[in-house]
């Protein structure tokens, strides 16, 4: 058989871009919360169950406000402050693994995807970390900041930034794939499921577009902007907006199936669980429904304003107060609050629990890690 001088020359250029495509191993594990709300859906449900009394574990410092969310994987958790420091640090003792440092402050959370962490920011850039080491891969400049928190699908990050820009960008890399365009900021995580993207905008609206291309397939108008990122399952999209509407839309047309009209403007995401939908306004209304009718269960007033989302495991709900700033945990069926822990800095960040552990960060520069204990109900530390 002959080869061409072109053919061996053209075998050899492909042999050697193989060779410099940078090499991804998959170390995320089944048990790891690698997002925002814990996996592409949202759904911000927890992988390992907590029973009460909680007792306080640890206490770790940073230099600045925690308002990003953590991620977890493995033996690490993966933190982020307003110092522009992102670190990865051991899940039970604080130590610290590795730092790494970029120029704006951090408020969406880290996503693990692969081998690495991406990280969005107000300097107006998307940075890929090894998630071993700490080493910066890759750099993807914006033209406005990034205060949300990326997902992915099928090795493209999806990511949106405060110019309306919804972008999905390759892992391995961070070229661009696709880009789009909505009308108004992206404040909004997006969430991924059956090959497509919702996301909240400032426009106001709900998004639905096709994962593999961000082409449009439908757009659901709100009355106000939609802050909120959006939960999926089961065919159905729930979200919040700043008119304190709780919708549930048809994942495949839009069409409305319920909604709820609050009293205070809702900014944080749901969490579904055991086919009750749970969701806070701002101004710390806890509410709770039946996920397929939107029949309302309950209602807790928190005393005060709410932000961050709430989390859940098999029998309860976590959810914390702005300010003054406090961790409830609240049974699911019933709302009665079980545990609850006052903490120091207003509470921005929302909760995780990562085995058999809850971590919470504070602006006042304090993360959290609470842990089961058979010991007194410790509901007031004052």
């Amino acid at each position: 058989m002959k080869f061409s001088t072109g053919s061996i020359y053209f075998s050899l250029v492909l042999f050697a871009l193989a060779g410099c495509a940078p090499r991804m191993v998959n170390e995320i594990q089944l048990d790891s919360w690698p997002t925002f709300r814990g996996n592409s859906a949202n759904l911000g449900v927890a992988h390992s169950n907590l029973q009460p009394p909680l007792r306080l574990a640890n206490i770790i410092k940073v230099p600045d406000k925690i308002r990003a969310t953590i991620a977890a994987n493995g033996d690490e958790v993966y933190l982020a402050d307003w110092t522009g420091t992102v670190q990865a640090i051991h899940a039970i003792t604080g130590d610290v693994r590795w730092k790494a440092n970029q120029e704006g402050f951090i408020t969406g959370s880290p996503g693990i995807f692969y081998d690495r962490l991406v990280v969005g920011s107000v300097d107006k850039a998307i940075n890929a970390y090894s998630l071993k080491t700490g080493e910066l891969l890759w750099q993807k400049p914006t033209n406005a900041m990034v205060i949300t928190s990326p997902q992915l699908y099928k090795n493209n990050v999806i990511i949106g930034s405060s110019d309306g820009l919804l972008r999905a960008l390759d892992v391995r890399s961070g070229k661009t794939k696709w880009k789009y365009a909505v009308n108004g900021l992206l404040t909004s995580t997006a969430a991924i499921y059956k090959d497509h993207i919702f996301v909240g905008t400032g426009e106001p609206s709900l998004y639905c577009l096709e994962a593999k291309n961000g082409d449009p397939v439908w757009k659901l108008p709100t009355a106000k902007v939609v802050v909120s990122s959006p939960v999926v399952a089961d065919d159905r999209v729930f979200f919040g907006d700043w008119d304190g509407v709780f919708r549930v839309a048809d994942t495949r047309t839009g069409t409305v199936l319920w909604e709820v009209k609050g009293p205070a403007k809702i900014d944080a995401s749901a969490t579904l669980a055991s086919g009750r939908i749970f969701w806070n306004d701002m101004a710390g209304n806890v509410f709770a429904a039946d996920a397929q009718s939107g029949a309302p269960l309950w209602q807790l007033p928190l005393q005060g304003r709410s932000i961050s989302s709430p989390v859940a495991d098999a029998q309860y709900i976590y959810v914390a107060r702005y300010s003054p700033p406090r961790i409830f945990m609240l049974e699911q069926e019933t709302g009665r609050i079980k545990w609850s822990y006052k903490l120091k800095g207003d509470i921005y960040a929302s909760p995780v629990i990562y085995k058999n552990r809850l971590y919470i960060g504070t602006e006042g520069g304090n993360f959290y890690v609470f842990e089961m204990d058979n010991g007194r109900l410790q509901n007031e530390n004052e």
